[in-house]
């Protein structure tokens, strides 16, 4: 047994770049057992005790309702499962930049979707084939970055160009999606999640992010733009208990809190930069536990960084993952802990267990900023100089 101290932020890495994994295993894979607050151990095992995810493709996400689905580069899909991963891929070749278990058929199969580049957009039901969706002809040259649902009738994906597009009637492979955003030459849209009362936030690159709800009189989403106070590129969101966290390159932290028009009635979002966050690596992905009063946020990112607030995103505390590979997704899957997935099958177990480590960071008094006015697309932030967007061809073999 190895024990590791948390002793600062990890080496960066390059985007989502391959590495070998530095544990051994069957198909070569990683898996770190992770202390949050805690000394974190390391647990070298032989390959019939790992809980392997049969790849060495780079995962590049996991399904945010869940834990269960995994997705990565090359077409590759693993269901993740207490008795073991299986590989389910695509039949196409093309990056799985999201995937997500919406809910249940009548039958109770799992319905899921994947996202892709070059628009491919897949769904399958109880372990059936999966069968490419038709969508808009537009929707054909961008790249699909991320999926939200509410419930199988309320599906929400992004992408390239602030692509966003909705599921309209009944799931299934004969479903039917349609824009509602799309500006060409647009930043790309990175994350999307569900929020209360059916408010829906998705953030991208330049520090893009926008505030939708539904449309009673045309029955789809209709989205603003929100001034988050940032150029940083985001990558992921995770629902906090009074609005949403967002995070991004360099470390940016974003905290929104979810504001109603009294007037109007229509959702805002006042945002907040916090500084004093304790890394400057690129955050890929954020998950939060709102099975407590005040839900603990973990955000992971380059060079194996994992961040961990337990104040509902306010301040955070490093913790050491065990691994320098590049984390590009996570979910935590009860108020235990969950799962994070990274470059080259990398698979980080996290458990809650002793207590947060000392002396979190201080945050800023920022001047929070309130939504604009609402329209059918988002506005174009002025083009900065930031990290690339984290998706592009698939280069990656399963």
């Amino acid at each position: 047994m190895t024990t590791i101290n948390d002793s600062g932020p990890p080496r960066r890495g390059p985007l989502r770049g391959r590495k070998r994994p530095i544990a051994s295993g069957a198909a070569g894979c990683l898996i770190c057992s992770v202390a949050l607050g805690a000394l974190v151990t390391s647990h070298p095992q032989s390959a019939a005790a790992l809980s392997s995810t049969v790849t060495t493709a780079d995962l590049l996400g996991i399904d945010h309702n869940t834990g269960s689905y995994l997705g990565g580069a090359g077409g590759v899909i693993v269901h993740h499962t207490a008795s073991g991963d299986v590989l389910d891929n695509l039949p196409d070749r093309v990056n799985v930049n999201a995937i997500l278990n919406v809910g249940r058929d009548a039958l109770g199969h799992d319905e899921v979707y994947a996202a892709s580049d070059h628009g491919a957009l897949y769904y399958q039901a109880g372990g059936n084939a999966w069968c490419r969706l038709n969508v808009p002809p537009a929707v054909f040259a961008e790249n699909l970055h991320a999926i939200a649902s509410l419930g199988s009738g309320r599906v929400e994906v992004v992408g390239t160009d602030g692509l966003i597009m909705e599921l309209t009637g009944a799931a299934g492979c004969g479903a039917t999606f349609i824009v509602d955003a799309r500006v060409p030459g647009s930043p790309a849209l990175n994350a999307i999640r569900h929020l209360a009362n059916g408010v829906v936030v998705a953030a991208g690159d330049a520090g893009t992010m926008v505030v939708g709800h539904a449309d009673s009189t045309i029955h789809h989403l209709l989205f603003s733009p929100v001034v988050s106070g940032t150029l940083a590129n985001l990558y992921g969101l995770a629902p906090s208990a009074s609005g949403v966290i967002a995070v991004g390159a360099g470390g940016a932290v974003i905290d929104g809190f979810l504001t109603v028009d009294p007037q109007t009635t229509l959702p805002g979002l006042v945002t907040t930069v916090l500084t004093g966050i304790p890394t400057v690596a690129g955050l890929r992905d954020a998950a939060s536990d709102l099975g407590t009063l005040v839900p603990t946020v973990v955000a992971v990112g380059d060079g194996g960084t994992i961040l961990r607030s337990v104040d509902g995103g306010l301040t955070w505390s490093v913790t050491a993952s065990g691994t320098t590979a590049n984390l590009h997704g996570v979910q935590l899957t009860d108020v235990n802990g969950g799962l994070a997935v990274g470059a080259a099958g990398t698979l980080v177990q996290i458990s809650f267990s002793g207590s947060p480590a000392p002396s979190p960071s201080p945050t800023a008094t920022a001047t929070s900023t309130p939504t604009a006015s609402p329209s059918g697309t988002p506005t174009s932030t002025p083009n900065p100089t930031s990290t690339p967007s984290p998706t592009g061809s698939p280069t990656s073999t399963p």
